[in-house]
């Protein structure tokens, strides 16, 4: 199970982002720990681990509201970015059954501002 949450950093007296990996067959073994990228947004979608379970993926959000893909390997080795989208947000993403394919659903929400005012004061 990975679950998203901030980490107190003592040495600055801050928070950080992490990821803690539990391992939900024993109980009695510590969760790791992994940083987050700092645009990591949790709002939809969550995060996956990827079919072969040695990494986790998640949304990001850069400039303008743009989301992308992060992918942490769970080894501790550095994560990257694995879209690169110019618009829209990720409301989902999800893998194919055989693990090969990435689905992911792109979108945006527009709205409109309405400004009534009474005339007849």
């Amino acid at each position: 199970m990975a679950e998203y949450g901030t980490v107190p950093d003592k040495a600055t007296n801050t928070y950080k982002s992490g990821i803690a990996i539990i391992n939900t067959g024993s109980f009695n073994a510590p969760p790791m720990v992994l940083p987050a990228d700092p645009r990591i947004t949790v709002a939809n979608s969550g995060s996956q681990f990827t079919p072969d379970n040695q990494s986790i993926v998640y949304v990001i959000r850069g400039e303008n509201n743009v989301d992308n893909l992060w992918l942490q390997p769970l080894n501790g080795k550095p994560g990257r970015q694995i879209t690169q989208f110019q618009s829209d947000e990720i409301p989902g993403f999800g893998w194919s059954p055989d693990g090969k394919k990435l689905l992911v659903g792109r979108g945006h929400t527009e709205s409109d501002v309405v400004l009534l005012r009474d005339t007849s004061k």
